[in-house]
């Protein structure tokens, strides 16, 4: 047993000194009257039977002993408001986790949201613990986590600094077996909760209208040469008027006024003719919706400028002057291999099978082996070879389509310092280098594959040329830390503003906690990134495994006092010795 208002010192010294008073006033001799009788006849019968009957006088005397040290006792032990621990163990810390994913953010019917009952319920427990058992207080995102503490003030500070934020989450590797642990949430995200730990609702049912795509990809058929795709999703259990706006630099503009069912999507595919490029923001606003950061998405239209293009092949007539002559982005000049001269006013070279000796100073893209210096060494040839791993990350295969693409006859080719973007089972397809200019490097010609026939040859080709002129589709991310894959300079936001950046293993690494679109310098070009949520498992407030409302039991995580007991059996005891008292029972 421990004491909350004493320590147990303090504590046993009053008991010592309760029961030392208690003996002393139940032995205190009274001073008798003297009185003169007539004779000690009477008297002397009195005294034998007070005697035959002193065994049970001895008995009434030890119980009457035993009751008043008793109850002094427990009234005296309760002023120290003595406690048991809840769970079993004194030693034991309380650890509470309380989830930071997203969804914690979504405001329900109660207007308040979910993140702020988190947080009153983990103060509540936290209070009933501190001082009587050591604490620990983290959170999903690894981003806060105290140590086990009494310190009060140190738990304060941990959940002010904690909130809900973007990325990734995961229950934090705690000595489960050895707390009791309790985890707060909203039953939204998909961690790995150990069975030991006591999981606490605060799931409360929310509206919300989200943004789930929003994309620019190439399209060959459009005048701008890309198309957007659109898509908004009604998470509510009831139907939403949703306004939703496209806008552009300067005041391009369009709009849409929707009404969409529970649980549907609306979905758009928007030819961008009436944009002249730079960076798209897609809004949405409906009644009543309970998360904000899935609202917004950005996106990047490179601008519609004309690209000056030299195509060097033998080939009349081959497939990619055809396709390069049908682009109206493009300025195509055919150029034969005897012929070619290096001409400063080129945006872009398509090498067909040919490659001069010494490496252009613009960018270029060269179709098949050519045994030069500045291309990947070549060590033979490959037939029947299938692209079986691209990079849908990089700009270049962006959107590009190349599950069943068969190339009869490709280069075997030893990448070096070169990033390979797409590959077979058994040696590198396509491969590129950034640096000092942007170059790709195709392992196969058009005319000894079917890639030309496939929808994914002409959104490549225009991936490669707006890579290779330094205006290409923005990186998609989400929210969180993202990474730009280079060492850059100054990261910027849509509007201007520098966000803070460090670089990590040759990336620079910023930290986008909301939608945006950032654009980051790399040796004189420019990289963009758009980062937004469009994370279904996230903007689905309502997609959860818990019940509405608070949990109704879990144990208690503090101390419990047993003043009250005490003070309780001393009254009870108080009446009984009344009761002994007058029936002779007791003295």
């Amino acid at each position: 047993m421990n004491f909350l208002a004493l320590s147990t010192a303090q504590a046993l010294a009053l008991a010592g000194l309760t029961a030392g008073v208690v003996v002393y006033l139940f032995f205190l001799k009274l001073r008798h009257r003297r009185v003169v009788v007539g004779s000690s006849l009477l008297w002397n019968r009195v005294l034998d039977e007070r005697l035959a009957n002193s065994l049970v006088e001895r008995l009434r005397r030890l119980v009457s002993l035993l009751l008043a040290l008793t109850i002094a006792l427990l009234i005296a032990l309760a002023v120290g408001k003595p406690y048991v621990d809840g769970s079993g163990s004194l030693e034991r810390p309380v650890i509470v986790v309380l989830d930071t994913s997203p969804s914690m953010g979504a405001r329900g019917g109660s207007g308040r949201t979910r993140w702020t009952g988190a947080t009153g319920r983990a103060l509540g427990i936290l209070s009933e613990a501190m001082g009587a058992r050591p604490v620990l207080v983290a959170d999903t995102a690894g981003r806060v986590q105290t140590l086990v503490t009494t310190d009060s003030g140190a738990v304060d500070r941990a959940l002010d600094e904690m909130r809900p934020v973007p990325g990734p989450q995961r229950f934090p590797a705690l000595p489960a077996g050895e707390a009791d642990v309790y985890f707060i949430t909203d039953g939204v995200s998909m961690l790995d909760v150990p069975s030991s730990v006591t999981e606490i609702s605060v799931f409360e049912p929310a509206d919300n209208v989200a943004v789930t795509a929003f994309d620019v990809r190439v399209d060959p058929t459009s005048a701008s040469g890309y198309r957007a795709f659109l898509g908004v999703v009604n998470y509510a259990a009831r139907a939403k008027e949703v306004a939703a706006l496209l806008s552009g630099a300067g005041d391009q503009r369009q709009a849409w006024y929707l009404e969409i069912g529970p649980g549907e999507t609306w979905q758009e595919d928007l030819d961008l003719t009436g944009f002249r490029g730079g960076g798209l923001r897609l809004r949405i606003e409906a009644e009543g919706d309970g998360l904000g950061l899935d609202d917004t998405a950005y996106a990047y239209l490179p601008p519609r400028n004309s690209i000056r293009v030299d195509l060097v092949t033998a080939e009349a007539g081959g497939y990619l002057e055809t396709l390069l002559g049908l682009s109206p982005r493009v300025d195509l000049t055919i150029v034969r291999p005897p012929d070619f001269e290096e001409k400063p006013e080129v945006d872009v070279y398509v090498f067909d099978g040919f490659a001069p000796p010494t490496a252009p100073r613009s960018p270029s893209v060269v179709f098949g082996a050519a045994d030069v210096d500045w291309l990947p060494p070549a060590a033979g040839a490959a037939s029947g070879q299938a692209i079986t791993s691209p990079d849908p990350e990089h700009p270049v295969m962006q959107h590009v389509p190349v599950y069943d693409v068969a190339v009869a006859e490709a280069a075997v080719f030893e990448p070096a310092d070169w990033t390979v973007v797409a590959e077979s089972d058994t040696t590198p397809l396509v491969a590129v280098r950034d640096s000092p200019v942007r170059r790709v490097f195709v392992g196969f010609r058009p005319n000894r594959s079917d890639f030309p026939l496939h929808l994914g040859f002409p959104i490549f080709m225009e991936n490669v040329l707006a890579w290779g002129s330094g205006e290409g589709l923005a990186g998609q991310a989400a929210l969180g830390y993202v990474r730009i894959p280079a060492e850059a300079g100054e990261v910027m936001t849509l509007d201007g503003t520098v966000v803070p950046s460090r670089t990590e293993f040759g990336a620079t690494v910023i930290e986008a906690p909301e939608p945006g679109l950032f654009t980051a310098t790399v040796a004189g070009r420019r990289v963009r990134v758009a980062a937004n949520l469009l994370d279904h498992s996230v903007s689905n407030v309502n997609g959860t495994r818990m019940t509405a409302g608070e949990s109704e039991t879990f144990p208690a995580a503090g101390p419990k006092e047993l003043w009250w007991y005490m003070l309780l059996a001393a009254s009870l005891l108080v009446a009984l010795e009344w009761w002994t008292y007058h029936r002779r029972i007791t003295l």
